[in-house]
């Protein structure tokens, strides 16, 4: 059955061992009624189902496009290098086969019209490996597997009912979401090209038994990855990253180069740069609603990272800060401070073997510290509004300010300490510190005084027994 050059077909029910329809001169074809294509192989292109039901058993080579404008089309055989399918005022596209998306194909568009009666459902698999960016407008129902093999697949309609399956982007490959997309229990969207969350109202959700774990993932202008599921990603970032990362699982960042700046971290999640992971804040971070941010890898810091309702940071790694660059127009040509804010409720810890600290500009944090590890700063001045530490090391180059426990580990270095420090249980080790501020000895702590070290300036009070040790 061939429909050349347009026309009409009329069908109430119809059965044709095979089809073609390549519209030379790009008059539509139509087809009217249901229509069951059998086995072998067939060709369509340039040619609207109006109304009724279409299945297609066999080969099917689509040569230009097929619109859908109601009804249903149902592909039960190999598709080979499919053109364009098109969902017009209504229709719904299902794949049972293998539909291959090949070199000149454009994917699966949907014009305005009754959105409800709207559907591209795969429960076969599909194969995307065009030349240009294919789109995936219409909801989607994935079942089945999809494959982008090459190029860009922009999924641009909202899908809010959970996929159960498969996504995997090749190396090289783009996998574009522009509307929300829920990927339930037993699907997956992986593989080691990128997923890029594009617009700011969209949400890329995955739910518990869901397998999310491209090697990177970006996004552009914002939008929201809600994981209620534990996943990784290889890297993270790109030029504009203003998304939101929510949900109660754990995302795990594993690769280099990655930027976490310029996300909102919230809910009872927990994002973690892993061990051997390297990322930088080239843009403001919140964590907020009790979600964790786990450092493990070393993080480069350069704008502020605010903590609230009861957030918490923990750096088992490094987190250096490089200082802040200064605006353009400013006087300033020194790298300025940069600083843990509290919004409320937020907390830092550095366990055994972690560093906080600055090699340039300085730092403040601001919300309430507990650290075992290592505080450093290597010019700039390290200010603590409330800290405690309990073991390791704080060392200081330039000058340390506000409060300052020391219950165990060491306080040393050099420069001007105009903090508020307690000595309850570490050690105090003056040496080139300038002790400015109060400065409290208590019977459980060691100061370790050299002949001629001097606190000039201090309010000093000192518990326990004073013993001063020498020779010579």
């Amino acid at each position: 059955t061939e429909l050349t050059y347009g026309g009409f077909l009329a069908l109430g029910d119809g059965t044709v061992g095979r089809t073609g329809g390549l519209d030379a001169v790009g008059f539509l074809s139509s087809v009217e009624g249901d229509l069951e294509v059998g086995p072998g192989p067939s060709r369509l292109g340039g040619i609207t189902f109006d109304d009724g039901d279409v299945s297609i058993a066999g080969e099917l080579s689509l040569v230009t496009w097929v619109g859908m404008d109601g009804g249903r089309l149902d592909i039960d055989g190999a598709q080979v290098d499919a053109g364009r399918f098109v969902s017009m005022r209504g229709g719904v596209i299902v794949n049972h086969g293998e539909l291959v998306f090949g070199p000149d194909s454009t994917g699966v568009e949907c014009w305005s019209g009754f959105d409800d009666r709207k559907a591209f459902i795969n429960d076969g698999s599909i194969r995307f490996a065009s030349n240009y960016r294919s789109v995936v407008e219409c909801p989607l129902q994935n079942h089945g597997s999809i494959a982008i093999e090459k190029g860009r697949v922009a999924f641009t309609g909202d899908s809010p009912a959970p996929q159960t399956g498969s996504i995997s982007v090749a190396a090289g490959a783009l996998a574009e979401v522009f509307g929300d997309l829920e990927l339930g229990a037993g699907s997956s969207l992986i593989g080691p090209g990128e997923v890029l969350v594009v617009e700011p109202d969209v949400t890329l959700g995955v739910r518990p038994g869901a397998l999310f774990a491209p090697a990177a993932l970006a996004f552009e202008h914002g939008g929201e990855l809600r994981l209620d599921a534990d996943a990784s990603v290889g890297r993270i970032g790109g030029p504009l990253n203003p998304g939101v990362r929510s949900g109660a699982g754990t995302l795990t960042i594993t690769g280099q180069g990655n930027d976490i700046g310029g996300l909102r971290l919230t809910g009872p999640g927990r994002t973690v740069v892993a061990p051997g992971a390297t990322a930088r804040v080239a843009q403001a971070v919140e964590a907020l609603a009790g979600h964790s941010l786990d450092v493990r890898g070393r993080v480069a810091w350069n704008e502020d990272v605010t903590l609230g309702g009861g957030a918490e940071l923990t750096v088992a790694g490094a987190l250096v800060a490089e200082g802040r660059a200064a605006a353009p127009g400013s006087e300033v040509v020194a790298p300025e401070p940069v600083a843990i804010l509290d919004a409320g409720g937020g907390r830092v810890r550095v366990v055994a073997g972690g560093e906080l600290g600055a090699t340039a500009g300085g730092i403040h944090v601001a919300a309430p510290l507990e650290s075992a590890g290592t505080l450093f700063e290597q010019g700039g001045g390290m200010r603590l509004d409330d800290a405690v530490q309990t073991g390791g090391s704080t060392r200081i180059a330039a000058a340390l300010s506000g409060r300052l426990s020391v219950a165990g580990g060491e306080l040393l270095g050099t420069g001007a300490v105009a903090a508020e420090v307690v000595n309850s249980g570490g050690t105090v080790r003056p040496g080139g510190l300038v002790f400015t501020g109060p400065f409290v000895q208590s019977a459980g702590g060691r100061l370790l005084l050299a002949v001629g070290d001097v606190l000039r300036g201090a309010d000093i009070a000192l518990g326990g027994l004073l013993r001063i040790e020498g020779s010579d």
